[in-house]
């Protein structure tokens, strides 16, 4: 792969703007905020114009940007549609989060022109591809990531493979206090543990509430709670650690899912046996070869329970037969 100046900028924007989703998708995202209508060309959209797997190789350095390609989206380009696209898609705090690193490449960035900046680089970068004249690349972009990865956050040195936190140990942000209230991204887990905990009610055509768990599992499932928080928390905390083009955390879940699934596939006279069988199992899952689980006191036994809870929400796993 080719550190190409398409590469080097989406390294550094997918996890300041926390893309967790495919490559190819991240980028093609972001160039449909910059595209708009122009008679000289077919006006498709970014998937339309080529395969997602295409605009993964293109993020990746594997591909390189073709002329034709090129010249359509830097002759469809408007860096004040970007802007406002952008900010839409990802907030405004994400992109004022690229300040410091887009302004080693652009002097004249701040937070007031982010993302018309970044729609300037962006557009630099498709009329050298497409052999435009007179055009010079941001030739700082090197610099921008080197200064990026001495910042202090969690990244993975290319050149070890290996996570590093600069040279010396990083704090880790305090963990966040479970809210009283049930808030909307627990939903799916919630539903699932009170299923599990009421599994008699439902069977009789009661569909059970909070209200209905047996008190002597109103702690375990408090405990489930702060469980599923402690993995949210490793998830913010390592939200920029992406390698290959997958975050460490989505890692990390594909760890525990290969770990715990066969005992979740199991036979159990209950969904709650299931539940408890399950959880018992994350506790030993072996994350010796995990990057992600280098960091000190990152990952623990609640994290690990909330691993769990974090899959069945994304309904890879569940306690019912």
């Amino acid at each position: 792969m080719t550190d190409t100046p398409l590469k080097l900028l989406i390294d550094r924007l997918r996890p300041l703007m926390k893309g967790t989703r495919s490559l190819g998708k991240f980028l093609a995202d972001l160039v449909d905020c910059g595209l708009v209508e122009n008679p000289k060309f077919t006006n498709r959209t970014a998937l339309e114009l080529r395969a997602v797997t295409t605009w993964k190789g293109y993020a990746n350095g594997s591909d390189p940007l073709g002329e034709d390609i090129a010249s359509e989206l830097a002759g469809r380009w408007d860096i004040y549609t970007f802007s406002d696209n952008v900010i839409d898609a990802y907030s405004e705090d994400a992109v004022i989060a690229l300040v410091p690193t887009l302004s080693l490449v652009d002097s004249a960035v701040n937070k007031a022109n982010v993302g018309e900046r970044l729609g300037l680089i962006f557009h630099t970068i498709f009329k050298d591809a497409a052999g435009y004249e007179n055009v010079r690349l941001p030739n700082a972009l090197n610099t921008a990531i080197a200064a990026a990865d001495a910042s202090g956050a969690p990244y993975i040195d290319s050149k070890t493979n290996k996570l590093r936190i600069v040279d010396q140990a990083v704090n880790l942000p305090p963990k966040p206090t479970v809210p009283d209230e049930i808030q909307e991204n627990e939903l799916v887990y919630i539903r699932a543990l009170v299923h599990a905990y009421c599994e008699a009610a439902s069977t009789l055509g009661h569909e059970p509430e909070i209200e209905d768990i047996p008190k002597r599992f109103a702690q375990h499932f408090q405990d489930q709670r702060k469980a599923f928080y402690s993995a949210e928390w490793v998830k913010e905390t390592s939200w920029d650690c992406i390698e290959n083009g997958s975050a460490l955390f989505d890692q990390f879940l594909e760890t525990m899912l290969q770990g715990v699934i066969d005992t979740n596939l199991s036979s159990y006279p209950s969904e709650r046996e299931r539940l408890l069988a399950t959880l018992s199992q994350a506790v030993k899952v072996q994350l010796d070869r995990m990057k992600l689980a280098q960091i000190i006191d990152l990952i623990d036994v609640w994290s690990r329970k909330g691993s769990c809870h974090e899959l069945v929400s994304q309904d890879k796993l569940g306690w019912s037969a």
